[in-house]
């Protein structure tokens, strides 16, 4: 007996039930699904993305940043998300009708993002972030994006844009508890190890104190005397995007179905 057309009515079927549910019954369901005008302006919620937000959206999908973090706030009993202060409510179709596709993301490496811009509003907080993440997140895992900037020897005056990196390194002479105790009273934040030189937050214009610290051999700048680090226009955009990132927003119902 031949079960040739079962076999192929049955995955058929299988494939086409998926695309009832998955695909034609949310479309149909939310197609009235608008943004909300705030009342007495001409601003919505959400609204369109500009040009250089949506080219940012592109570099954060094409640099894997989906990968690791999510767009969703959730919540429940074990994961909620709210009580994390990744957002005020809970997330609604309505928040993604100028997303295609849906960034909803698989995987929390690292944090929510859908709300990054109620939590960090500073350009250079995202700049100093993509270019040493763990500078700002001591211990984060999180990869640098090096390569969306550009590290160049400075003519006649700095670039109006180049990052503000308040950091040093510095070298011991002697490795123990009591320099980095001396280290830590002088003002010195944020100490991380790097291959013998430790680097962290510090005043650049008194990092001659730090040479007075007992046991400490030399003392650098993070960026190389004479030089600036630059954004490019692929690190302005993804900064322009997240920091549009903010859905704390009243919302309308999403519409019944019928």
């Amino acid at each position: 007996m031949n079960f040739g057309p079962l076999l192929f009515l049955g995955i058929f079927l299988t494939f086409a039930f998926a695309w009832v549910g998955m695909v034609f019954m949310p479309s149909a369901t939310l197609k009235d699904v608008k943004a909300t005008m705030v009342e007495g302006s001409s601003v919505s919620n959400p609204h369109a993305y500009t040009g250089d937000q949506q080219l940012g959206r592109t570099v954060y999908q094409r640099d894997g940043c989906v990968y690791c973090h999510t767009q969703q706030v959730r919540g429940g009993h074990y994961n909620n998300d709210l009580e994390r202060g990744w957002g005020a409510r809970r997330s609604q179709p309505q928040d993604y009708i100028y997303d295609r596709p849906v960034l909803l993301g698989t995987m929390r490496t690292g944090p929510d993002l859908v709300n990054i811009a109620a939590r960090q509003s500073s350009d250079q907080w995202y700049h100093t972030h993509f270019y040493d993440p763990q500078l700002v997140t001591p211990g984060s895992i999180m990869a640098p994006f090096r390569f969306l900037y550009v590290l160049r020897k400075i003519e006649n005056q700095p670039s109006a844009d180049a990052l503000k990196f308040a950091y040093v390194y510095v070298t011991l002479a002697k490795d123990d508890s009591a320099v980095m105790a001396g280290l830590k009273a002088a003002g010195f934040t944020g100490i991380e190890n790097r291959g013998g030189r430790w680097v962290g937050a510090f005043d650049l214009a008194k990092r001659d104190d730090l040479l007075k610290v007992a046991g400490v051999r030399k003392v650098e700048p993070y960026v190389p005397d004479g030089f600036e680090i630059v954004p490019t226009d692929d690190a302005r955009h993804l900064v322009a995007y997240l920091k549009c990132m903010d859905h704390n927003y009243e919302i309308q119902a999403a519409p019944a179905a019928k």
